[in-house]
């Protein structure tokens, strides 16, 4: 459980004022965050391995052209290293392929609670930060798939220590276990030499 969290930045000179801010429930875009999630349920339903090679080259899909962070495209790449990178235009493709409507459906059976519009509205958008997620509700998504490989029942983080059953991570434990490891695999900032 979650003992205490500072939710707001305190400046002395408006201490009140402060304390009405808490950022951590409010929602905000996205970003990559869910990339993962969506890695991982295309594993789970047998639609990529970690080896499968999804294009990296310009895509254009009615007036949306997404672009990589860096401006550039590496061709084909493995649907592993879509995530270690964060790679955009490859996510984008792998939604295309899954299904924007499955993915909104998954993220709301995973408690993204802000995940209210309809699949038509985020269109593709929707894994590079085109809808809103709070960070209350990633952090208990991202613990309930913790207690999930734990083999643990899945149980909502609180602020007062009252136990209730957390969100269904409808993902296999096997699809979650190589999404984890991937994640290990991620670049860290340059200034962080050494972090392995």
């Amino acid at each position: 459980n979650i003992l205490a969290y500072v939710g707001n930045v305190f400046t002395p000179e408006n201490p009140v004022e402060c304390m009405s801010v808490d950022i951590i429930p409010a929602p905000r875009s996205s970003g990559s965050i869910l990339k993962p999630l969506l890695y991982a349920s295309m594993l789970s339903n047998g639609e990529i391995l970690p080896n499968t090679l999804i294009s990296d080259t310009p895509l254009h899909s009615g007036g949306f052209a997404p672009k990589n962070y860096n401006r550039t495209f590496e061709g084909a790449v493995s649907a592993s290293d879509v995530i270690i990178k964060s790679l955009n235009v490859p996510s984008v493709r792998m939604l295309q392929s899954h299904g924007i409507e499955k993915f909104r459906q998954l993220l709301i059976s995973c408690g993204l609670s802000h995940i209210s519009h309809s699949a038509d509205h985020y269109g593709l958008s929707l894994i590079l930060g085109g809808a809103e997620v709070s960070l209350w509700d990633i952090t208990q998504t991202y613990t309930s798939i913790a207690q999930k490989l734990q083999h643990l029942p899945s149980r909502r983080l609180t602020l007062n220590g009252d136990s209730s059953a957390g969100p269904d991570i409808n993902i296999c434990n096997a699809a979650l276990w190589i999404m984890t490891n991937t994640l290990n695999k991620v670049n860290r900032p340059e200034e962080e030499l050494g972090w392995q």
